[in-house]
């Protein structure tokens, strides 16, 4: 008779331990999928913002006409290979921007910034509220830009001299290109700024129920070669697991 009651309490025993292994399983197999996601913006990248006075904080203007090209109206151009934040609406089209660009010379020793500067500075002829800031075939640039601009070409050279013994700041460097100056708060000059654009990549925190699944397998493996050993030592892991989850889902 005892012997009977004690197989009755190892099968007892068996159970609980096998039920509670699986409870364990299905507990933070559930706090795994159900975590709500957590996104953030985690990487930045420089990307270009809309070239015009709107920039500093001036409203564009009510007609816009393209001021370097015979004064037409500005257009979708899809097709742009060059200056592509002005598709949506440009005074340029791609071979214009071909013709245009290709009879300049990069300064000697311009590094890519100073390139990149350069090129923004030539797609104001698809600008299309160009007609605030090129009149009279004169390109009025704004301060911040020529500043901007000068930072990044400043170890260029120019005449066979460096840009930055040439000018002392940007103001000077861009009136000795024949440029007027202007500040942008006026809305009457070419501007191109740089913006960091935050990414909407979703980023998944870390969380302690992750590790169930290399627990997981070793807790079916316990189960089906009755190794009571390690099935405890699993379910001791496997209840830290969950008061960890639980302490993460309350933060």
């Amino acid at each position: 008779m005892m012997r009977e009651y004690k197989l009755i309490d190892a099968c007892t025993d068996r159970v609980i331990i096998r039920i509670s292994a699986i409870v364990s399983i299905i507990f933070v197999m559930g706090t795994t999928v159900f975590v709500p996601t957590v996104t953030g913006s985690t990487s930045t990248s420089p990307s270009l913002a809309s070239s015009s006075s709107s920039l500093s904080g001036a409203t564009s203007p009510a007609i816009q006409y393209c001021s370097f090209f015979s004064n037409r109206a500005p257009s979708p151009q899809p097709g742009l290979k060059n200056c592509t934040w002005f598709k949506s609406n440009s005074c340029c089209i791609q071979e214009e921007i071909s013709a245009t660009f290709g009879r300049v010379k990069p300064l000697p020793g311009a590094d890519t910034n100073c390139q990149h500067f350069i090129n923004y500075l030539m797609c104001y002829i698809c600008a299309p509220d160009q007609n605030t800031f090129y009149l009279r075939e004169r390109l009025t640039v704004c301060r911040e830009f020529c500043n901007s601009f000068y930072d990044a070409c400043r170890t260029a050279v120019l005449k066979g001299s460096i840009v930055g013994d040439l000018y002392s700041n940007g103001s000077q460097f861009c009136l000795s290109r024949s440029f007027k100056v202007d500040d942008a708060a006026n809305g009457r000059c070419f501007n191109h700024a740089i913006k960091e654009e935050k990414s909407s990549a979703p980023t998944t925190p870390w969380r302690p129920s992750s590790l169930l699944y290399y627990i997981a397998p070793l807790l079916l493996f316990s189960l089906n070669y009755n190794n009571h050993s390690l099935l405890f030592v699993l379910l001791v892991s496997s209840s830290w697991i969950m008061i960890l989850q639980i302490m993460v889902l309350s933060v």
